[in-house]
């Protein structure tokens, strides 16, 4: 049986600046070519003091499942800005096209009904990481290619 192929970039990134790396330095995976992407902004950019990947869990009640689940955020960052304010984010990256709600158009039902869950479950996730950060006085930011990809 043949191991199961992916269009996406997959991997273990190796981290350079280790000291700003929480988490297991050894173990650094990134899903898609726009983590990997990330990666390498949050580990080679001076600006960023600390960065973690999916090393935090929230606690959100997910309405299609209809329990209470685990939620990981794709990053934790803290960096200074221009100011030099010390500012503390968490980070989800994610299409644009799981951000709105989804079209109906040209789709069959099956696919709508799934990209219509995926929606509401990100919605949940995200409600829940805007309070979390709220409550530690961080900021939550939602990033598409439309961030990524702009000059």
């Amino acid at each position: 049986m043949h191991g199961r192929r992916t269009k996406f970039a997959q991997g273990y990134y190796p981290i350079q600046n280790k000291e700003k790396y929480i988490g297991n330095r050894d173990v650094v995976r990134y899903m898609s070519s726009w983590e990997l992407e990330i990666h390498r902004f949050l580990d080679l950019s001076p600006s960023i003091l600390q960065w973690g990947s999916e090393e935090i869990a929230i606690e959100y009640y997910d309405p299609v499942r209809r329990r209470v689940r685990k939620y990981y955020p794709d990053y934790w960052v803290k960096y200074k800005d221009k100011k030099g304010n010390i500012i503390t984010e968490v980070w989800e990256v994610k299409p644009s096209n799981q951000v709105t709600f989804p079209s109906k158009r040209g789709k069959r039902k099956i696919q709508q009904l799934q990209e219509a869950a995926t929606y509401v479950t990100n919605r949940a996730k995200w409600k829940a990481a805007l309070k979390y950060c709220k409550q530690r006085g961080w900021k939550f930011r939602i990033i598409t290619e439309k961030q990524l990809f702009t000059k």
